[in-house]
């Protein structure tokens, strides 16, 4: 919308029909289906195309029968797509990923996620692994008892010795 409009974005009105059909009618990468067959079970029809002059059913309710079994179609196949984008994903991000185990009374540290300065510190002071559910663990502070759940991507291994704990 931004590149279609003039210097004081004034017009950006004009755009949006055509910019929201482009949406609709284009196919996105996840589904492989445009919005449009999602929701109507078809594919679109574009404005230089010629319209069909008839179409042929037995009885009515035929139309909504067709229709109904269509749209299933459809549905089915963005799921499939969707849960093999998924995959696709979760491959490639844990591609370099290492998959880290703890076991019960590990001494961790927990990444501070709050907002914090430069020079704050980027984890917790030492806390111990209490129950293990791969990938998320809870973790006791060993100071105040606070118990936390967390992310295996949020705990680091500490060296206990260092610590004498």
């Amino acid at each position: 919308l931004a590149k279609l409009t003039d210097c004081q974005i004034n017009d950006w009105d004009i755009h949006l029909k055509s910019i929201t059909f482009a949406y609709n009618t284009g196919q996105h990468a996840t589904t492989k289906l445009s919005p449009y067959q999602l929701q109507f079970g078809r594919i679109p029809t574009l404005p230089p195309d010629i319209p069909r002059r008839s179409y042929e059913f037995l009885k009515p309710n035929d139309y909504f029968h067709y229709f109904k079994q269509t749209l299933n179609i459809y549905h089915q196949y963005a799921i499939m797509n969707i849960k093999q984008q998924q995959k696709n994903y979760k491959k490639y991000f844990d591609h370099n990923r290492p998959d880290v185990h703890y076991s019960i009374a590990d001494i961790v540290l927990k990444r501070i996620s709050t907002n914090r300065s430069k020079l704050a510190a980027i984890y917790s002071n030492p806390m111990k692994v209490i129950k293990e559910s791969h990938p998320t663990y809870l973790i006791q502070d060993l100071d105040d008892q606070r118990i936390y759940q967390v992310h295996v991507s949020q705990l680091r291994s500490i060296n206990c010795d260092r610590f004498h704990l």
